[in-house]
């Protein structure tokens, strides 16, 4: 995500690059293997995003690559409920993985100049003041 975003802020963008980066995108994507936690999926879920806007805003995006993105989107959208929906077990009692204070707490997973995403867990509600 990174490089291509910054050959294409650059202007130094060609598309030979794009074609190779798409590429390399779609091979990550059909090899994918989901990190065990919410906070990993959440980095998977920006990274993947942050490469299709790179694609789209450069004209470079075949479909059946924005149709395996959002394929694989989805699927981590759905470990992603399935992890806040089990319950939460502490490594201490040999049960499986302690879950870090942080994933209790709302978080800003996107943050951009014009808009922002907040990460709100199960539980939290909004007061409007």
């Amino acid at each position: 995500a990174n490089v291509a975003w910054a050959y294409e802020a650059a202007d130094l963008a060609t598309s030979q690059l794009f074609r190779v980066i798409e590429q390399e995108f779609v091979a990550r994507m059909q090899r994918f293997v989901p990190p065990p936690t919410s906070r990993g999926l959440a980095q998977c879920a920006r990274d993947v995003k942050a490469v299709l806007l790179t694609l789209r805003s450069t004209g470079h995006v075949e479909a059946a690559t924005l149709d395996l993105a959002r394929s694989r989107l989805q699927e981590i959208g759905c470990m992603q409920e399935k992890l806040s929906t089990r319950p939460k077990t502490s490594s201490k009692s040999g049960t499986g993985p302690e879950e870090s204070a942080d994933d209790d707490m709302p978080q800003v997973v996107l943050d951009l100049p014009d808009r922002c995403v907040v990460y709100k867990p199960p539980g939290w509600e909004v007061e409007r003041t």
